[in-house]
Order: structure tokens, then C-alpha cells, then sequence
């Protein structure tokens, strides 16, 4: 399982548009933005690839200017092992 964290930016005028187009397309679940155009969304996938895949689909709709990894946390059920990681600025 791959659960992550995206910044997703967009301009102030377009905040709305874009926070129905990303609940609308069901690829993420939206927490948090504020009048900045800064939306905070998660992302849930079987695997990576399949996380990464979603963050290319939300970077190509409409008015979405950036998409950016914040956290990535990836859990190998078999095997039972963790793998974590953090991005900072």
C-alpha cells in the first residue's frame, strides 16, 4: 500500500474549479487549501507506480500550475517490511 501527501498549486481565481475537479475525478481526497490556490490532497494506490500515476493525472487537469510530493509512506503487505520517507524544502 502507498498512501501520500501532494501539494497541488492553482491560482486564487481557479481555487474552486480545481478543488471540484480533483474531488470529481476520485484520484485523491482533498484535506486542506486555503485562498492561496495551496490545496493539500492524499493519495492512495496498491503500489508506487500506481501513486505516481495519479499525481501525473492531477498535474494534467485543468488549471493545476504544480503538483508536489510532500510525504510518501509504502507498506509491502508480504513481506511485512516499511518503507518511509519524508521530503522537506
Amino acid at each position: 500500500m502507498s498512501i501520500s501527501s501532494i501539494v497541488v498549486m492553482t491560482l486564487p481565481e481557479n481555487l474552486e474549479t480545481v478543488l471540484a475537479e480533483l474531488k470529481a475525478s476520485q484520484l485523491c481526497e482533498v484535506f486542506l487549501s486555503d485562498q492561496s490556490g495551496k490545496i493539500i490532497v492524499t493519495i492512495e494506490a496498491d503500489e508506487v507506480s500506481g501513486g505516481m500515476q495519479k499525481m501525473g493525472e492531477i498535474q494534467n487537469l485543468p488549471h493545476v500550475l504544480s503538483v508536489q510530493l510532500a510525504y510518501s509512506y509504502y507498506e509491502e503487505h508480504e513481506k511485512g517490511s516499511e518503507k518511509t520517507s519524508r521530503l522537506t524544502d
